[in-house]
């Protein structure tokens, strides 16, 4: 990563910025119902933004907290 620029090249900087492993990385990106925000280009290499990371750790936090809320609602009901 250049430093300053915000952008993630590569799986293993992804990874590190969210400290995850690089195959965890990885099967988020494929995840169907929240995937992780990648560009990915015609020859294999990943990128993304510090920002978009950021973004969806929040927003899938959120809307995980939101599941586990409504399976709390129906186990109590």
């Amino acid at each position: 990563m250049k430093e300053g620029s915000g952008i993630l090249w590569g799986w293993k900087e992804i990874a590190d910025y969210l400290r995850i492993g690089e195959d965890k990385a990885r099967l988020l990106a494929d995840d169907p119902e929240f995937p992780l925000p990648v560009f990915r280009n015609g020859r294999g290499q990943v990128q993304s933004t510090k920002a978009a990371l950021r973004d969806w750790g929040y927003k899938r936090a959120l809307a995980l907290t939101g599941k586990a809320a409504g399976r709390d609602q129906e186990a109590s009901s």
